[in-house]
């Protein structure tokens, strides 16, 4: 009889414990563990050029998010976890581009990642955000430069992607329209400096984000711009 009841309660602890590790599972699932991110560390970041700028090294021989990755990395940052986009299309529609971020994204695998752009990156970094579900799989948005509200100046841009900066256009009343900040825990930062000759910065602080502007130097300059730099670490997800 004794033995009957301790093989009983040998069956109900083994039953107990496959539950608590089903149930620990489930519990995993439902709050984003389980991907290939460390919850100790801070998310990998992807990189989103802007209009016309390429990676390539046509402008100075470097990619003009290469001085940030550095700084971000010696901030903490896995240097194989940061990753510059390249659109196929620099001056083309973003919508077009907001369907390669997904991709790039996707094909990662990482399960939760913040986002950095520059200047149009910015827009297209938006609707995937606000249209194409990223925001499950974003944990921070920071742009620098994004004309949110447009540019006078993309008048004379070319391409789809200069269409849709002009103030005014389908694609800017469309993208500000309804719930800009989607995404329940997720940050949204909008960094702008005044100095900026090319988007001016009256243009670049979206409703509801966090809006930060300073003498951060020019248009491309603010991307390497020490205070700049550092609000960028502080708004990532960490």
């Amino acid at each position: 009889m004794k033995k009957t009841w301790i093989k009983i309660f040998a069956s109900l602890t083994i039953i107990l414990m496959l539950f608590s590790l089903a149930g620990a599972s489930a519990a995993e699932a439902w709050w984003g563990g389980g991907g290939n991110n460390n919850p100790s560390d801070p998310n990998p970041v992807i990189f989103v050029h802007g209009y016309f700028d390429k990676d390539s090294g046509d402008f100075g021989g470097k990619s003009h998010f290469d001085e940030l990755i550095s700084y971000l990395d010696s901030e903490g940052w896995n240097s194989q976890e940061l990753h510059k986009l390249q659109y196929s299309n620099v001056i083309g529609c973003n919508i077009n581009n907001a369907n390669e971020l997904k991709s790039f994204i996707d094909n990662l695998g990482y399960s939760e990642v913040d986002i950095v752009a520059h200047s149009m990156g910015g827009l297209s970094t938006r609707y995937y955000m606000q249209n194409m579900g990223g925001h499950n799989n974003v944990g921070a948005v920071v742009t620098l430069g994004t004309p949110h509200d447009g540019t006078p100046y993309a008048y004379l841009a070319p391409g789809e992607g200069g269409r849709q900066m002009e103030p005014g256009s389908d694609f800017l009343n469309d993208l500000n329209s309804g719930d800009i900040t989607p995404g329940w825990g997720t940050d949204y930062t909008s960094i702008r400096t005044y100095s900026d000759q090319i988007v001016p910065s009256y243009r670049s602080k979206p409703d509801g984000w966090n809006n930060i502007g300073g003498w951060f130097g020019f248009h491309l300059s603010m991307l390497s711009n020490d205070s700049a730099m550092e609000h960028v670490k502080n708004n990532l997800t960490q």
